[in-house]
């Protein structure tokens, strides 16, 4: 679908780029991995909705929130507390950098200044 709010998002974070409207999910992906050389286990996928499922299987990290289908949250690597729009990223963010011993020294960082 197409978000005004979205596209007003991803401009204040400055991202590279961000895709609206797609129906084909799975093209844009490899499209992002060919143009940014990555490979799926780089990838980090949150999605909810049947069209969704191609990808997490794919990336190397499948992620659902709480609120996605019963059978997408089958498919996902980790399933968030948060429901969407309500954290889901953070959560998904913060996992990683655990997972990688980055997050303490992140959060201390903050603390620290």
């Amino acid at each position: 679908r197409t978000s005004e709010l979205v596209a007003r998002r991803c401009e204040e974070l400055k991202l590279d780029f961000f895709y609206q409207h797609v129906k084909d999910k799975f093209a844009v992906y490899n499209d992002v991995l060919e143009k940014y050389q990555l490979s799926d286990d780089q990838v980090t996928y949150i999605g909810d909705d049947i069209i969704d499922l191609k990808l997490i299987k794919y990336a190397g990290l499948g992620v659902a929130p709480a609120d996605a289908l019963e059978y997408v949250k089958g498919y996902a690597d980790l399933v968030t507390e948060k429901k969407g729009g309500e954290g889901v990223v953070r959560e998904a963010a913060d996992f990683i950098l655990a997972a990688q011993g980055l997050l303490e020294g992140i959060v201390k960082s903050y603390i620290d200044n």
